[in-house]
């Protein structure tokens, strides 16, 4: 039986991997996500002949529904905050870019010169970038044209709630057990650690002991983003 309701669970992954992006798409910064892509100036200042500016290549930016910020493959990482600013944390190319920060508005991606670097002559910059493509569901790029701001969201990755310990909890029609969460129909098995979730250490499957659905409901302000 056990067996039969775990291979279950393998075919139900799909439907538990969509539920983090349904989860996301609420976030803040979900009006940020998507693709930039822009070029990298470099500026060499010495004395006598001042500052000389020229090309360092371009770059390809990608902002994830939850605000994770990643350039050209890892070179920068950062995360983007509700107000579309940039704190970069980390990357391969940190230390020799110089780049810090950036700022995200009106569909454009942009940073001011960096550190200065190569014994105090050298720095980059960030370029305006020159297109953005939403990710799917719908990035607006900072434009002001998203969806609503959730006022009463909770429990997102189904953290709240009982232990399910190793294992998992059978949880029926009109069972509230999980923070913030209705069973609206059939069965759903919540799992602890009886195998890796995506975010956390819980997770949800909708296909208990029959194919089932759960709910919340949360408060919107339309028109605001």
């Amino acid at each position: 039986m056990k067996t039969t309701q775990l291979v279950s669970r393998l075919f139900c992954l799909g439907a538990l991997h969509a539920l983090p992006f349904l989860v996301t798409s609420l976030h803040a910064q979900a009006q940020f996500a998507g693709t930039y892509t822009g070029t990298i100036n470099t500026k060499v200042t010495a004395p006598v002949i001042g500052s000389i500016e020229s090309a360092a290549g371009g770059y390809i930016a990608v902002v994830s529904a939850t605000g994770a910020f990643d350039l050209s493959g890892g070179s920068l990482v950062s995360t983007v905050s509700a107000t579309g600013a940039v704190t970069i944390t980390g990357g391969t190319a940190l230390a020799s870019l110089g780049i810090r920060s950036a700022t995200i508005a009106n569909n454009q991606l942009s940073y001011a010169y960096g550190d200065l670097l190569g014994n105090g002559t050298t720095q980059f910059k960030l370029n305006n970038s020159t297109s953005f493509t939403a990710a799917p569901g719908g990035g607006t790029g900072g434009g002001g044209t998203g969806g609503g701001t959730v006022s009463a969201w909770q429990n997102g990755s189904f953290e709240g709630g009982p232990n399910p310990g190793a294992a998992w909890i059978t949880l029926s029609v009109g069972s509230a057990a999980i923070n913030g969460w209705t069973v609206t129909g059939g069965t759903v098995d919540y799992i602890g650690t009886a195998w890796s979730s995506s975010h956390g250490t819980r997770s949800l499957d909708l296909s208990g002991i029959s194919a089932g659905t759960v709910a919340q409901t949360f408060t919107t302000t339309v028109g605001a983003a």
